[in-house]
């Protein structure tokens, strides 16, 4: 753990130079890259939360089943699903219209020790 950690803060100063460079590839989204540090660009909803997390395109078609259920099963909740690459993310944007607000989408943050 202890390494991990120190990995993790050596590196951290990469990762803007790395990110920018993902920007300027079109491998981000420049308007939501402080999502990936952690920042939340939407707000916390009031009540229970479920965190879904999907990396592929077919994780993500797969987990809306899930989310379906968590929905049906769980009227009082809402979703919080995170994905890490583009292309997932738009098929969420399009699906996430389908869910009246109760699907939120966030890149997930980088893990590091900041």
């Amino acid at each position: 753990m202890l390494i991990y950690r120190l990995i993790s803060i050596l590196l951290f100063p990469l990762l803007i130079p790395y990110l920018t460079l993902r920007v300027l590839k079109g491998k981000e989204d420049k308007k939501r890259i402080k999502e990936r540090f952690g920042f939340a660009t939407v707000e916390r909803p009031e009540g229970q939360i479920i965190w879904l997390h999907a990396v592929s395109v077919g994780e993500t078609n797969s987990a809306l089943i899930l989310v379906d259920e968590l929905l049906k099963t769980a009227p009082n909740s809402q979703v919080l699903f995170t994905t890490t690459t583009l292309t997932s993310a738009a098929v969420l944007a399009e699906k996430v219209k389908d869910y009246d607000g109760r699907v939120i989408h966030q890149f997930l943050p980088l893990d590091s020790y900041f």
